[in-house]
């Protein structure tokens, strides 16, 4: 079915706003920028630099261990009897992975601004997670008790309204309290000028980098004369797969070019300029979007560590607390709390993690089990006993601490 047979086919209840008609529109069709180019999600993912950036956040946060977590006092462990731990753990459905499903999520949430999920619920316990595609999200409303309301169309066509109570909301930068703004309609005039660029690119090489010029003649020639004239220069010489052939010209024909070549407009310049202003959208640093210009063996670790603490850290606060709200129960909230392990992505190599193991464990920061896990090591015996330096033993020995 066409795109425009699926946007106007009958429907359980028809499009009442010229807002809600604009926005199906456009994640259709796009909005033109200045540049000229048209302007939505799918369009936008086409540039080499948004793909890459929506590519490492994806993949970024679906690969984090997302654990169910309890405190009891000042303990945290792991909720793993709780019926959700496995849920948000290991598989969230039949069908996706865990994996899949957080990637997917940071891909709606970085890309549209919005996460939709709808739980299956039995007797009110959350027993399954189904993603909603943005774009099947026609509307969402707030009443005046502030409730939400969430118009979806089903696969079928027909469409129906699920209250706030079934739906895991995740929700990007927010101006209005409940709706995520997407990040590629706000910045569509930077990634517009990317899309322009590539186009270009792309019939450049297309005309063997050499896209225009003039061929003089001698002579006056007629209509029919010069559109034989051009047509048979374009066929014989144009395209990247006529590219290095010599050019024979006849009768005192001369050929001159008219456009500049790239070094000329500073092409490759403007590129760099327009991947590093989407990678700024996005706060990826330069070096995971293979740019290593600024990038050294003594400081590209630092700036991994960057990216977890400045790009990823405020998303995944902003799905752990969202997980918070919307899947536990009021008296569940006072103990339960959602965690991405971000632990893997922080570590140093591995003189740098034994160094800070051996400095936590004679400290009595670390027990030595617990460094041993992180390295996925099994226990030994006595592995979680701390181990303090003699001139660090708390007064009255080693277990004056536990009395």
């Amino acid at each position: 079915m066409s795109i425009a047979a699926r946007l106007f086919a009958p429907r359980a209840q028809s499009i009442t706003s010229s807002r809600e008609l604009e926005r199906l529109l456009i994640s259709h069709f796009g909005v033109a920028a200045a540049s000229g180019a048209s302007v939505n999600t799918d369009s936008a993912m086409r540039v080499a630099a948004v793909y890459t950036c929506l590519l490492i956040l994806a993949q970024s946060v679906g690969q984090l261990p997302c654990q169910l977590m309890v405190a009891d006092g000042s303990n945290r462990n792991k909720a793993t009897d709780h019926r959700l731990y496995a849920l948000l753990h290991d598989q969230p459905n039949e069908w996706m992975t865990a994996y899949e499903f957080w990637s997917m999520n940071m891909l709606h949430l970085a890309s549209r601004g919005n996460g939709y999920n709808y739980k299956v619920m039995v007797r009110d316990e959350v027993r399954e997670l189904i993603p909603f595609h943005p774009d099947s999200v026609l509307k969402v409303e707030q009443d005046e008790q502030y409730r939400l309301y969430y118009t979806v169309r089903k696969k079928d066509g027909t469409e129906v309204v699920i209250p706030q109570k079934y739906i895991m909301h995740l929700r990007g930068l927010v101006s209005n309290g409940y709706m995520g703004m997407n990040p590629i309609e706000a910045m569509r005039e930077s990634i517009g000028t990317a899309i322009t660029m590539d186009r270009m690119a792309g019939k450049t090489y297309a005309n063997s980098a050499r896209p225009s010029g003039v061929l003089e003649h001698p002579q006056k020639l007629s209509d029919p004369a010069a559109k034989r004239l051009r047509d048979s220069f374009d066929e014989n010489y144009a395209s990247a797969e006529n590219a290095g052939k010599t050019l024979v010209l006849e009768e005192g024909m001369k050929w001159t070019s008219v456009s500049m070549s790239m070094a000329d407009a500073q092409f490759l310049e403007n590129r760099k300029f327009s991947r590093s202003e989407i990678g700024g959208i996005f706060r990826i640093p330069a070096h995971l979007m293979n740019d290593l210009e600024k990038a050294t063996f003594s400081n590209v670790e630092h700036l991994d560590i960057g990216f977890v603490k400045h790009t990823l850290n405020p998303w995944l606060v902003n799905i752990e607390q969202a997980v918070k709200r919307d899947l536990l129960t009021p008296d569940e909230k006072k103990t339960h709390y959602l965690k991405f392990n971000v632990n893997g992505l922080l570590r140093g190599d591995f003189k740098s993690r034994m160094e800070g193991y051996a400095r936590g464990i004679n400290f009595g920061i670390f027990l030595r089990n617990e460094c041993r896990e992180w390295e996925d090591l099994n226990p030994y015996d006595g592995g979680d006993e701390p181990i303090y330096q003699s001139n660090m033993e708390p007064e009255g020995g080693r277990n004056a601490d536990r009395q």
